[in-house]
């Protein structure tokens, strides 16, 4: 499920069911990251606090990802947290 941060606080969102350009582009990138660092989807998702389905959504540019979330994915990749 994807959230949307607004005046209400974060929110969820309705998945895709054809994912954007730009979000296809994303998850491709994320999947790199995860696979060049060795890490299995169920470690990925344990490391965000999220289940294996969402990562493995998030990677087929089926939902997105907050960037809360995402704050939490150095933890999960060993990449800096600034670039």
């Amino acid at each position: 499920m994807r959230w949307r941060s607004g005046a209400l606080g974060e929110r969820p969102m309705a998945q895709r069911s054809t994912p954007t350009g730009r979000q296809r582009r994303l998850a491709t990138e994320l999947r790199r990251i995860r696979e060049h660092a060795a890490i299995p989807v169920g470690e990925a998702a344990r490391l965000l606090g999220v289940d294996r389905t969402m990562v493995s959504n998030i990677e087929a540019g089926r939902t997105g990802i907050t960037n809360r979330r995402f704050g939490n994915s150095p933890a999960c990749t060993g990449a800096p947290t600034r670039l």
